[in-house]
């Protein structure tokens, strides 16, 4: 009986070795190796490094898009006062972010216009003097109240910046301010003091929208973090 189990014994051994291998390869098939692992996180990284850039580039093209749309009031402004006669402004909004134009419109006063005698002279014993030339003490045709108001259309419509934008300030005459709201003013015949209306993004981008009165123009000078 001894010899029969040890000729058995060795079939069992075999099968209990099999059965421990099956096991062992069914354990390791559910898991990574370390170099799956490390392929994954290379490819993220490579999708990372193409992602981050891109981001990037999208926030500073929606900048400078925003500063070219500001020119492109401050231009009309300016045109305007030429063409119109009269004075325009852009107001800026610090905390609001945001920015519109406005002009300058006259209401004429009504007045009554003076009779004159009937045959335009006055008799004073053996003199007579002719008023038909008298010089006219009222004011001259097209003055009057003054008021601001926006511009006609959907010119007149205020503009708000992208969420990711805001003014950082406007360098004036009396120097740096950064809150409240702030009056570009253009002359009948556009002309405007010199200024200086900075934007910036969330990257720490900025844009200088620099007024310049001589050259009749605004030049845009970008600033990177």
């Amino acid at each position: 009986m001894a010899a029969a189990a040890n000729r058995l014994s060795p079939v069992r051994d075999v099968q209990h070795r099999g059965i421990s291998a099956n096991y062992g390869r069914c354990a390791g098939a559910s898991g990574f190796t370390l170099l799956e692992v490390l392929a994954v996180l290379l490819i993220g990284a490579l999708l990372m490094s193409f992602l981050v850039p891109n981001l990037s580039a999208l926030d500073s093209r929606s900048l400078r898009d925003e500063a070219e749309k500001l020119v492109a009031s401050i231009d009309l402004a300016r045109q305007r006062s030429v063409v119109t006669g009269s004075a325009h402004q852009l107001v800026v909004s610090i905390e609001e972010g945001s920015y519109g134009l406005e002009w300058e419109r006259s209401e004429p006063i009504s007045q009554k216009k003076a009779r004159p005698p009937a045959d335009h002279t006055y008799r004073s014993g053996d003199t007579a003097f002719d008023y038909s030339d008298q010089i006219s003490l009222s004011p001259p045709p097209g003055s009057g109240t003054v008021t601001l108001e926006p511009l006609p259309g959907l010119m007149g419509r205020f503009e708000a910046l992208p969420e990711k934008i805001a003014f950082k300030g406007v360098e004036t005459l009396g120097g740096w301010v950064n809150t409240g709201e702030i009056i570009v003013r253009f002359e009948r015949d556009g002309s405007a003091s010199f200024s200086t209306i900075v934007l910036a993004d969330v990257g720490g981008r900025e844009a200088h929208l620099e007024i310049l009165p001589l050259a009749d123009s605004v030049r845009i000078v970008y600033e990177e973090p």
